[in-house]
């Protein structure tokens, strides 16, 4: 008969299975990340992006995807990673002016107005927050 060791006690409800993710999956993002640090600097998103600029952008590198262009002519990365990356911009634009209290409509042009999200209701922290 086999003896089991038992297992430490977990209390992981309700909290973020990052195991859910595929991390390899975002190295180019990460490639895209560090072009766009040689570019302007380190971090230089996190001052802030026009949320209509970032919709274009990602735009423009699916439409060149659609249209067969896989890679972006200047970086020579791949535009999916580009659109990684935008849309990363995108949800922490959201999330700086949910934890701000900030007016979210006015990012969006006053066209949305976000669902009800319990992180958000109750000001849960996340990775984001400052």
């Amino acid at each position: 008969m086999e003896n089991k060791k038992p297992k430490a006690d977990r209390f992981n409800g309700g909290k973020l299975q990052w195991s859910l993710m595929d991390f390899k999956c975002h190295e180019d993002m990460v490639r895209v990340l560090e072009f766009g640090a040689k570019k302007y600097s380190r971090d230089n998103w996190r001052k802030g992006l026009d949320i209509n600029e970032l919709h274009d952008s990602v735009m423009r590198h699916l439409v060149a995807m659609m249209g067969g262009e896989y890679f972006d002519q200047e970086s020579q990365l791949p535009h999916y990673a580009h659109i990684q990356c935008n849309m990363m911009f995108i949800a922490y634009e959201a999330q700086s002016q949910i934890k701000d209290n900030g007016p979210l409509k006015t990012y969006f042009g006053g066209q949305v107005t976000p669902l009800p999200h319990k992180a958000w209701d109750n000001k849960v922290s996340t990775p984001l927050s400052k």
